[in-house]
């Protein structure tokens, strides 16, 4: 049996569902690609099989089939909720191309849902998305993988932050002074924007000012691509 578990942001082993320790906790077989995950997770697998690290898709396919083969339960684990940005283009499957993979190989599996990085963010920042006091609507996008896809419209980007809805930017932050430019044109200049990285580790950061602020204090800082953006504009 296969199941994909969203190990949610992958710092800390208390983010896990109930579910999800007790599934990976059984498991004979573990496999994270990446290096996002931490050593309380690691230990998890003490005495028993943690493939992690730079695994390319074929040895990923490779590694579960010998292991399903061999009746071992699997768990397939994945940064954060595997249904929410899953996956890097072209390097990492994502959940929708296990899911396809797997019913083509007629593999038991089920999806064992995670805390996302958005979710542990609000957490932490003490963020209500939908609060009465700013807008109902929130819109979740990633520049990168629409770059990636061709699908990148600065006009209908536009288009959609002149609603001003909340605003959370994955894999994004290689385009902050575009998307600034953007929203700077419809939102408060004393709207609350936050940058978030490896949320839940130890050296985790987490930035927080204001549009016409956070320039001045990015100045100071190092942020890598992935870093996570929420802007939370006021009605």
């Amino acid at each position: 049996m296969i199941y994909i578990i969203g190990i949610g942001p992958g710092g800390d082993t208390g983010y896990l569902t109930l579910k999800a320790l007790k599934v990976i906790e059984a498991a004979e077989i573990g496999i994270y690609i990446g290096e996002m995950i931490g050593e309380d997770f690691k230990s998890l697998f003490k005495n028993k099989k943690l493939f992690t690290g730079k695994i390319n898709n074929q040895k990923v396919l490779s590694i579960i089939e010998t292991a399903y083969s061999s009746n071992k339960g699997i768990a397939l684990l994945m940064p954060g909720d595997s249904s929410f940005y899953s996956g890097q283009y072209l390097e990492q499957f994502t959940l929708s191309e296990y899911v396809t993979h797997f019913e083509q190989s007629n593999y038991k599996y089920e999806v064992i849902p995670g805390i996302s990085a958005l979710n542990a963010i609000c957490a932490i920042s003490k963020i209500d998305l939908t609060s009465f006091t700013n807008s109902q609507n929130v819109f979740v996008t990633s520049i990168e993988r629409l770059r990636d896809l061709n699908q990148f419209d600065n006009k209908e980007l536009a288009k959609t932050f002149s609603s001003k809805p909340n605003l959370v930017l994955y894999q994004s932050y290689r385009d902050w002074y575009l998307i600034k430019k953007l929203i700077t044109v419809y939102y408060s200049p004393k709207t609350r924007v936050i940058f978030a990285y490896k949320v839940s580790w130890k050296d985790e950061k987490i930035v927080e000012s204001t549009i016409e602020s956070i320039d001045k204090v990015l100045n100071n800082i190092e942020l890598p691509k992935h870093t996570i953006i929420v802007i939370i504009p006021e009605i």
